[in-house]
């Protein structure tokens, strides 16, 4: 069993690849297999991001009903919050872009009970976008607030990682360059 989820998650990296590289037909094979790789395998659980890939391939081709569907397909496989959260920012894109506006902002309201700072940030982005289409520039100023606010926090974390990480190193360094002070005398 550990052998085989490991060669879905390779199914899905590689589908991730070529999604990076807009190879969607590459994307729709691997996410197929995948799919039919956790249905022999009761895997059902790791069906979520092959969903999500095909509904992005889907709304890149312009159907968004079929990817509405990939996308609900996803969060109903998923069993993680911040997973369904990207899901749901999925949905709000797709709406977005199909020109159902109040049904993403519902998906984008739906985004705000995940944990990821970077889809939190999205689905307040995009809210704040909404909002200005609408005239509320009170509410779209809200939402622009916290989504900048949210990847100040990220940045800053990132930042804090870096510094640690570089004064780890130097403290190694200054270390090894004292042992060899010592050895020397």
């Amino acid at each position: 069993v550990g052998d085989s989820r490991k060669l879905i998650r390779g199914y899905r990296n590689i589908a991730r690849g070529y999604m990076a590289m807009n190879r969607t037909d590459s994307v729709q094979w691997y996410s197929n297999r995948g799919i039919h790789l956790c249905d022999s395998l009761h895997a059902e659980g790791m069906k979520a991001p092959f969903w999500q890939m095909l509904g992005c391939v889907a709304r890149i081709n312009g159907h968004y009903d079929e990817a509405q569907s990939y996308f609900l397909s996803a969060i109903r496989y998923s069993r993680d919050v911040n997973e369904v959260g990207r899901y749901y920012l999925s949905l709000g894109i797709n709406s977005l872009t199909a020109g159902n506006v109040e049904e993403a902002e519902d998906y984008f309201l739906a985004c705000l009970d995940a944990k990821d700072e970077f889809v939190l940030s999205g689905a307040y982005q995009y809210l704040s976008d909404i909002c200005k289409r609408k005239g509320d520039y009170k509410g779209a100023y809200g939402y622009k607030e916290q989504a900048d606010s949210l990847l100040a926090v990220v940045h800053n974390i990132e930042y804090q990682k870096s510094l640690t990480e570089l004064r780890r190193k130097y403290e190694n360094e200054k270390l090894v360059l004292e042992n060899k002070q010592v050895r020397a005398e």
